[in-house]
């Protein structure tokens, strides 16, 4: 049982306890031969004790639970991962103290041995509960996530799904795990990819894969080229791949080098929203007239604290998949709160989440606005027209709650 979990004695229990402890010894010092003046007082010492403390023991279970959220970067991802859950947590009737921690960079580079000693001070500081972004797969990094988790600390691990064997052979059940499902968000870009292909017999795309150690990445990767595969295509595609999720302006130019060898229209996928908007960004100050060209396909769809999807309002990337960023953090505060009522049971191990592919449109060279619109609805401005077309992958739903043997993984589909 973690730090959270709420054990709460009833006041109707704390008064009985009392009652009847205090007949008892009354009981005692009557069979003793002890005068009513004497056990009365006995009594009443002993009521003034234990009333006390026993309120005391109940009230030690209201206190507000102490949770910190881990980040590896300072990004967009991590910023509504934070928000989602916070904004979970304070809907809940209870106190939480909620504190979101990320190193000062951008880039990540020396992030591991950092969220490694945050996860060490987090058990030292008597931290009830640890929301995780992992910087990557690493086994110093779970190891010290186990140490917490034997220390009754309540793990929530988001992105890079942690190795269950790993966990088993230290004797503790692995950390609760919440993710996108980055197998389908991969089938739906390869599958958009391959028509997009089909299009043009000299049409080309560019695939940024990885990065390695990614769960996400190498996830997302792995189905696309797949489904270029199948569908006989990959010798149309190009792959690069990326060293870490940060921007690179070296693999930018790489991919406008292509770009201008190509003949045609060059789909890019470009691994994530922030990677596409620094390519866009870099096609417009050294080669703006291939810009025409590029069909760039991003992805996380994620928006900012004012709910705009920044790669979509700077027209970075013409299409992209929401991988649901903020309700990933509204799962992870559910978790904390079912585990702090005492309604989550141990086998309820993982949530997925299905994305949402988003296609951009408009007829306009000029545009910054909302496109948070109902699905396949168009907002009217002027003799102009904005459009967003929101795709369900799922129905009934975007959030899958699994209950699964910790040995076992969620089937690609």
């Amino acid at each position: 049982m973690s730090r959270v979990r709420e054990v709460r004695l009833p006041l109707g229990v704390v008064f009985a306890a009392t009652a009847g402890i205090v007949l008892l010894l009354c009981a005692i010092l009557a069979a003793c031969g002890v005068g009513l003046g004497t056990n009365l007082t006995v009594v009443g010492l002993v009521v003034a004790l234990l009333l006390p403390l026993g309120l005391e023991i109940r009230s030690r279970a209201t206190r507000p639970r102490r949770v910190v959220i881990i980040d590896y970067r300072s990004h967009q991802f991590g910023h509504a991962i934070a928000r989602g859950a916070m904004k979970k947590l304070a809907s809940d009737k209870r106190r939480w103290l909620v504190e979101y921690k990320a190193p000062t960079g951008v880039t990540g580079e020396g992030s591991l041995p950092w969220q490694i000693r945050e996860i060490q001070l987090a058990v030292i500081d008597d931290i009830d509960a640890i929301l995780l972004i992992p910087a990557r797969e690493d086994k110093d990094l779970w190891f010290a996530l186990a140490a917490a988790i034997k220390s009754k600390v309540l793990a929530v691990v988001v992105d890079t799904k942690p190795p269950n064997h790993l966990f088993h052979h230290t004797g503790i059940e692995p950390p609760r795990f919440v993710c996108s499902r980055y197998d389908i968000s991969g089938v739906v870009i390869g599958d958009l990819l391959v028509d997009w292909l089909k299009e043009g017999p000299d049409r080309q795309c560019i695939l940024w894969t990885g990065p390695n150690g990614s769960f996400a990445g190498e996830e997302r990767s792995r189905n696309i080229i797949f489904r270029l595969a199948v569908a006989d295509l990959l010798e149309r595609a190009t792959l690069l791949t990326m060293d870490s999720w940060a921007p690179n302006s070296q693999l930018c130019r790489d991919t406008l080098k292509i770009v201008s060898a190509s003949q045609d229209d060059v789909a890019i996928y470009t691994g994530d929203d922030e990677n596409g908007m620094s390519l866009h960004w870099l096609t417009l100050s050294e080669r703006p007239e291939l810009r025409r060209r590029m069909f760039v396909v991003g992805c996380n769809g994620t928006p900012d604290d004012f709910g705009h999807i920044p790669a979509v309002g700077l027209r970075a990337v013409d299409c992209t998949v929401d991988i649901m960023a903020e309700e990933q953090g509204v799962q992870m505060g559910l978790l904390l709160i079912r585990e702090r009522g005492g309604k989550l049971p141990a086998s309820d191990r993982s949530v997925y989440l299905v994305p949402e592919l988003l296609r951009v449109s408009d007829n306009r060279t000029d545009w910054l606005e909302s496109f948070f619109v109902a699905e396949h609805e168009q907002v009217s401005d002027g003799d102009h027209l904005t459009s967003v077309e929101s795709i369900r992958l799922a129905e009934g739903g975007a959030v899958i709650h699994e209950t699964l043997p910790a040995e076992e993984e969620p089937p690609i589909e």
